[in-house]
């Protein structure tokens, strides 16, 4: 990753030798990237998806795309504020808060993925027992508040509320 990084930096540097046009075109592609990879989704698995039978791979789709198309931006910001080579609190504000959204955004789509599979599991009466009509909105809370503390045991590190190094 660093050697394609220093790499990408020698790049730039051929094409844009100021580093606020460098993160502007950093910013640019990886934009372009998202949108191309958007536009992958949208127009080829979308549509090739639903030739299926089945509704889960859709559904699946539909909560993992939103989620990957902020994190190749969220990349982009990343990589331009480390080629602006911020002071130390900026770049811990700003990489913080960018981590943070990135997170709040596949957290959601966590919780979205798990509660389909609790809603598939049960709709199988013949294997799951203890998920059923009235325990669905059970185990949809307790999911609902492990992916949250989860969630937030993970922002807490991000923003040195708690570290894993002591």
């Amino acid at each position: 990753m660093e050697i394609a990084k220093i790499n990408l930096i020698e790049l730039l540097a051929k094409i844009a030798p100021d580093m606020y046009i460098q993160a502007l075109l950093i910013i640019v592609i990886s934009l372009f990237i998202a949108k191309i990879i958007d536009v992958i989704i949208s127009s080829f698995i979308k549509k090739w998806i639903k030739k299926t039978k089945i509704e889960f791979d859709d559904q699946i789709v539909e909560i993992v795309h939103k989620p990957i198309f902020i994190s190749i931006i969220i990349l982009g910001l990343i990589l331009a504020a480390q080629r602006l080579g911020f002071e130390e609190n900026v770049s811990f504000i700003t990489f913080g808060v960018l981590k943070t959204i990135v997170l709040l955004y596949w957290s959601i789509a966590t919780a979205r993925f798990l509660k389909l599979i609790l809603n598939l599991l049960s709709n199988d009466k013949s294997r799951f027992k203890l998920i059923h009509e009235h325990t669905l909105s059970l185990f949809n809370n307790l999911l609902l508040i492990v992916v949250s503390g989860i969630s937030i045991y993970i922002v807490f590190l991000v923003w040195r509320v708690c570290r894993t190094d002591d």
